[in-house]
């Protein structure tokens, strides 16, 4: 795993955002980082993984670590502060995808590596964290998605009750529940929900994205359930080294025990409260 930035390029961006800010760093100020990372991250790739397997939580665990060190955090000089956050966070995001990479490459066995990395890629928890920190973004690709296909957005008048039972229900296909097909869509497309055009404008990645309407319907249900505060958000990202270590000891041991599919080692079974209270 390398991970790397340009820092002139985000020096040059940190300075046009954040001119004479000073004072405590607030949500909008986490979007704008964001959104400049993912600008320079669709011309230069900021990590280069050996698997795609880990593509999409390299850059969750990276933006979780960057919320973490960010939110609430009294700054005086952005410019620097911003660049050295942002290179810890790249090189603790790397420490930590090195670390399953070495697990994997000690299995012999080249099926069972890859259902292992396969299952630490599709870490609903951490999925599910990563989105909570991009509402935002989210929020809105979703919103321009479904005003492109026609579909309503949802009644206002909607109880919270009413959503949690909707999230429940299976989606069209019958194959699982509208909220696992919602973290399932965050798993895969975390770190490509969106591109740039030619006047790098942000939009939906609708080419690569491959969500249906009925999908659109479901994560419409999530985002109206997610109503997470930022002190119940950082108890959850208090544990994350902690989740993803056991997940790596957990799926290690039964990717050597059995030859079947280990991709269900880290998602959250159908109908598991602990998924429900964090989509929550």
């Amino acid at each position: 795993m390398v991970g790397h930035i340009h820092e002139k390029d985000l020096i040059d961006k940190i300075e046009n955002a954040f001119i004479d800010k000073e004072g405590e760093i607030g949500q909008d100020e986490i979007d704008k980082l964001f959104n400049i990372l993912e600008e320079i991250d669709c011309k230069r790739k900021i990590f280069i993984s050996a698997t795609n397997y880990l593509v999409n939580i390299t850059y969750n665990i990276f933006y979780i670590k960057l919320f973490d060190k960010f939110i609430g955090t009294p700054i005086s000089n952005y410019k620097k502060t911003v660049m050295d956050v942002v290179n810890k966070s790249i090189e603790s995001t790397r420490l930590i995808i090195n670390n399953v990479l070495k697990t994997g490459e000690e299995m012999e066995n080249n099926s069972h590596r890859k259902k292992f990395y396969s299952s630490i890629g599709n870490n609903w928890i951490i999925a599910i964290a990563a989105y909570k920190i991009r509402k935002n973004l989210f929020s809105s690709i979703i919103d321009t998605l479904a005003e492109k296909e026609g579909i309503p957005k949802l009644n206002e008048k909607m109880s919270e009750e009413e959503v949690r039972s909707k999230l429940d229900q299976l989606i069209e296909s019958k194959k699982c529940s509208r909220l696992h097909r919602a973290a399932n869509i965050l798993m895969k497309n975390g770190d490509n929900i969106t591109i740039r055009d030619q006047n790098e404008i942000v939009k939906p990645n609708s080419s690569e994205l491959c969500i249906s309407k009925d999908d659109i319907y479901s994560m419409q249900l999530f985002i109206r359930a997610n109503n997470m505060g930022t002190d119940e958000l950082l108890t959850t990202l208090d544990v994350l080294d902690d989740i993803l270590a056991c997940d790596i000891n957990e799926v290690e041991k039964n990717a050597y025990i059995y030859c079947g599919d280990t991709t269900t080692q880290t998602r959250a079974p159908e109908g598991d409260p602990s998924a429900r209270q964090l989509a929550r």
